[in-house]
């Protein structure tokens, strides 16, 4: 299981980065649990954004005129029960599986009163609460002067409220990597970073899943990082394998390259045809890590450029802008690939539908993709490398065989009508369609099991 909690600071903006975040996020990390704050929209279009994502079911609360409002987005393998929800906190029981927990999202209000309120009804929640639990998402407070960089230092008093609810809690910060910073701005003509987002848990949490960690994303479509909750740590994935893409044939230096692998060693006599193949694929990938080949790479690119951009102790915020719009360049030169990835033949006519074509290419790979896999202890494996043994494992027993000594005990309960056989012989017989002797032979077998002339006849129709 996995949970996202992020600030996005508005969505619905068409040109915006907001939306290709989510949406490479779903994809990348696939979570059970999606948090967002600061929607700035109504449910209307929360669902649609709900559908996009492909989650099953989403819990909203509206903003406050034109700021707030919170969503949480969770799908058909997350039993969730909604226990409190309010334009600060959303509190609710989550079951997977087997495993049943507590998590209370979190938006500290920018007011310091009315987050002071907040960090009350949190602390009345957790004194009556035994079973595990986490609170994730963007608090607006830090816990002293050394989680923020730039800006004036503030008062140990200023920290007293946000401190005193974690330890009434009994809460400590989960273990984390990549940037702690979570946000940045401009304060006073300032650069100034602060720890505002991450997840507390409690110690009966930790005890059920000790490998639980969290990660700081890239800062991308906000000024706040995503923070990503996962309870186990993360496997090595398997590599990727290497596939011709036939786009490339209109690039240059495509043909040679496979030219000059093809023929390399050609005179000889060991080179075979699956070493020149070999050959072509190294040259290839090589071909293309030099290359960019499509706009999946430019997003790569500038991706990494703006993280480190806006990562640094002084952004420069004219090129941090111009990367910003370089990006949704590349984004959109992306939804432009995916359309013509769709199979639907009205998008070949030229509808720029962009929703129709994400959805009906992700609907295609949602329908394929397989999340969990039971083992012979009826336990869920969702990592990779566990499903596939889970397969490998399965199928092995079903194919393999017990060694019988003989046959016998299968037959014991037929009974031979040698009768029978000779009428049925003399039906195929006189057929104007040849039948084949292997087919008789098998017939001859199966016949002994049939008792009643009837069945006969069904068998020659």
């Amino acid at each position: 299981m996995s949970i996202i909690a992020w600030n996005c600071r508005g969505l619905g903006r068409s040109q915006g980065l907001t939306i290709p975040r989510l949406m490479e996020m779903s994809k990348n990390h696939f979570p059970e649990v999606m948090f967002l704050i600061e929607t700035m929209h109504g449910r209307d279009t929360l669902v649609d954004i709900q559908v996009w994502l492909g989650f099953d079911r989403v819990h909203t609360v509206d903003p406050v005129g034109k700021s707030g409002g919170l969503a949480v987005f969770w799908r058909k393998s997350a039993d969730v029960e909604i226990k409190f929800s309010d334009k600060n906190l959303i509190d609710f029981a989550v079951r997977l599986g087997g495993c049943k927990c507590f998590v209370s999202c979190i938006y500290g209000d920018p007011k310091e009163k009315i987050r002071n309120l907040v960090w009350e009804r949190i602390t009345r929640i957790g004194i009556n609460r035994n079973a595990p639990w986490c609170l994730v998402g963007d608090f607006n407070a830090i816990c002293h002067n050394g989680e923020k960089l730039g800006g004036p230092l503030r008062c140990a008093s200023f920290f007293r409220p946000f401190n005193d609810m974690l330890r009434d809690c009994k809460m400590k910060e989960l273990p984390s990597t990549c940037d702690p910073f979570t946000w940045g701005g401009r304060r006073a003509n300032k650069w100034i970073q602060c720890k505002l987002d991450r997840c507390f848990v409690n110690k009966e949490w930790s005890k059920d899943f000790p490998e639980a960690n969290q990660s700081f994303l890239e800062k991308r479509g906000s000024d706040h990082r995503p923070v990503l909750v996962c309870l186990k740590k993360k496997k090595k994935g398997f590599k990727t394998p290497f596939k011709f893409d036939k786009r490339w044939l209109s690039l240059p230096n495509v043909r040679n390259t496979v030219r000059v692998a093809w023929n390399r060693e050609l005179g000889s006599r060991s080179t075979s045809v699956s070493q020149r193949i070999k050959n072509c694929r190294h040259d290839l990938s090589g071909w293309r890590r030099n290359f960019q080949t499509n706009s999946k790479e430019k997003i790569l690119k500038f991706q990494d450029e703006l993280e480190r951009e806006e990562s640094g102790r002084y952004p420069n915020l004219d090129r941090g802008r111009s990367l910003k719009i370089e990006l949704m360049k590349a984004n959109r030169e992306e939804e432009e690939y995916w359309s013509q990835k769709s199979y639907n033949n009205w998008l070949k006519r030229g509808d720029k539908n962009t929703r129709f074509f994400h959805d009906s290419v992700k609907a295609a790979r949602g329908k394929k993709r397989i999340d969990m896999l039971l083992n012979e202890n009826g336990r869920e494996m969702r990592d990779a490398k566990e499903k596939g043994k889970v397969a490998v494992d399965y199928f092995s027993y079903l194919f393999s065989s017990s060694n019988p000594s003989g046959f016998h005990t299968i037959f014991t309960d037929f009974v031979a009508r040698q009768f029978q056989m000779k009428r049925l012989s003399k039906r195929f017989s006189q057929s104007k369609r040849p039948v084949h002797q292997g087919l008789m032979v098998c017939l001859d077998c199966s016949f002994k099991g049939f008792g009643r002339i009837s069945d006969v006849k069904s068998l020659q129709k």
